[in-house]
């Protein structure tokens, strides 16, 4: 066999159809051992059929569980107290098929159980198991993940085939210790509830959250998970996080988040994405100071905030023409800014000369 260094191999692994890696893995012991490494590296927990619980079992083997960097936990469509035999609402339907539309676009694009069907060559199947037993079942892999690296967790409502709480509040001693990336997605009862199991997350660098509801608004209620549950949470991880993200679709105004955001020593990457005129309603000044704050040690900056209803009416845009404009005037220089996307706004005021001489100032 050639002499190849293993990291070469394992990227041209990457592109080698399922088929062929299992013919491959009968090649000789390196390529056995690659093809594991290839084939466990990232997994996800979705649906719990045949093939999930084919799956969790061969993780309950430490030299297979080892393996994996990246974990997502996706739960199926159905809405907690949801027993399938209540005659479904239109809301229920919505959210369900908007649920299992995530899902299939999600599964699609990872290395993921359902994307590997080839790999074991079944067809999946329903099974039949108590929530107590398929909660021992997941619990049982967490000992095993030693070298986890990345946890997504993505969902609406929690399952009713297994306990969440009891399944992250396992997991959190076993993987806490090593894990650097964490991913949330959902509505703002799903951050709550993974906050409510008190992660201890002492290596985490990057925190990443999908706020992908787009029934939710501004209500009271909402603004206090926002400022009493995710603002601290964040916050708690002051003196290792290096890259915050933040997606929303939902109507709500999180401009009050920003605002409680404090200051992170090694941030170097800003990741917002909303809707200027409805996630910023209130005070976009929060956002403007958080970014201003860590201007010293920002490497990437990515500010897409488009706003809503803007492709119709181009007026929506002179808030954010302004605000850019007031948020770059204020910030001298990126020392170390490698990476610059601004939502490109169509006004003249967003694209100022002074903006344009400052980007050359930060060599971008």
């Amino acid at each position: 066999m050639l002499d190849i260094p293993n990291e070469i191999w394992l990227a041209i692994l990457e592109f080698i159809p399922d088929r062929e890696l299992c013919h491959l893995m009968g090649v000789n012991h390196v390529f056995y051992e690659l093809g594991l490494d290839t084939r466990y590296r990232e997994i996800t927990i979705g649906p719990i059929d045949s093939h999930s619980v084919s799956l969790l079992k061969r993780l309950q083997d430490p030299s297979i569980a080892c393996r994996v960097r990246k974990l997502n936990i996706i739960p199926s469509a159905t809405a907690e107290g949801d027993t399938g035999s209540r005659t479904p609402t239109i809301g229920s339907r919505i959210f369900e098929t908007l649920q299992a539309f995530r899902f299939a676009i999600y599964a699609s694009i990872q290395i993921s159980l359902n994307s590997r069907n080839i790999f074991f060559n079944t067809a999946a199947a329903p099974v039949d198991l108590t929530p107590p037993v398929v909660t021992d079942l997941i619990n049982s892999i967490f000992p095993g993940l030693t070298r986890l690296e990345r946890l997504s967790v993505d969902f609406w409502h929690p399952p009713t085939v297994y306990d969440m709480h009891s399944v992250l509040s396992t997991a959190w001693p076993a993987i806490g210790s090593h894990l650097k990336t964490l991913f949330l997605g959902g509505n703002l009862a799903t951050f709550r509830h993974m906050i409510a199991t008190h992660p201890v997350l002492p290596t985490l660098q990057e925190l990443i959250f999908q706020l992908t509801d787009p029934f939710l608004d501004t209500r009271a209620e909402n603004t206090d998970v926002l400022n009493n549950t995710i603002a601290p949470f964040v916050n708690s991880f002051a003196a290792t996080l290096q890259g915050f993200t933040f997606w929303s679709w939902a109507s709500l105004d999180i401009s009050s988040l920003f605002t409680n955001l404090g200051s992170f020593p090694m941030m170097k990457r800003i990741h917002v994405r909303l809707a200027f005129n409805k996630a910023l309603a209130s005070d976009p000044a929060g956002l403007a100071q958080f970014v201003q704050r860590h201007q010293n040690t920002l490497e990437e900056l990515q500010l897409w905030l488009n706003p809503s209803g803007a492709a119709a009416d181009h007026s929506l845009d002179l808030p954010l023409s302004q605000w850019l404009s007031h948020t770059v005037t204020a910030i001298q220089q990126f020392p170390r800014m490698k990476e610059l996307q601004f939502y490109p706004t169509r006004l003249e005021a967003g694209l100022m000369p002074s903006y344009s001489l400052s980007c050359c100032r930060w060599k971008l």
